[in-house]
């Protein structure tokens, strides 16, 4: 693991644990996060649309004058949606940067969802 990484590892896995636990008793925060996940990769779609676009004038005149304004994802940022949802994940908020929670939950996400679909399969 990077040297970076290690300032956040016990607020990290005090994060995945509380929401582990919170994930598997509750399965509607299973769409939310994978709703947030899409949303997250869509950002970043646009943003480098975006970058690229600085060098093709043409398409950035067209893409401002059509487009621009017109943002197509919802909130990307994990720790929000879940404080809306659980108030318990406030403490979290500027804590972990928002792409680290971003992957952990959705591990998460995946972890609960093999975990129902493997005990449906017995």
């Amino acid at each position: 693991m990077a040297h970076w990484k290690r300032k956040y590892w016990q607020t990290r896995k005090a994060f995945k644990q509380e929401l582990y636990e919170i994930v598997k008793d509750n399965p509607v925060y299973v769409p939310m996060i994978a709703e947030t996940y899409v949303a997250s990769k869509l950002r970043t779609h646009i943003h480098k649309i975006w970058w690229m676009a600085r060098n093709h004038n043409d398409f950035l005149q067209e893409y401002n004058r059509n487009l621009m304004g017109k943002m197509l994802t919802g909130t990307d940022e994990i720790l929000i949606n879940l404080s809306y949802a659980d108030e318990r994940f406030n403490k979290y908020r500027g804590k972990i940067p928002k792409y680290l929670a971003m992957g952990d939950a959705y591990a998460i996400m995946i972890r609960v969802q093999r975990e129902g679909w493997h005990s449906k399969h017995k």
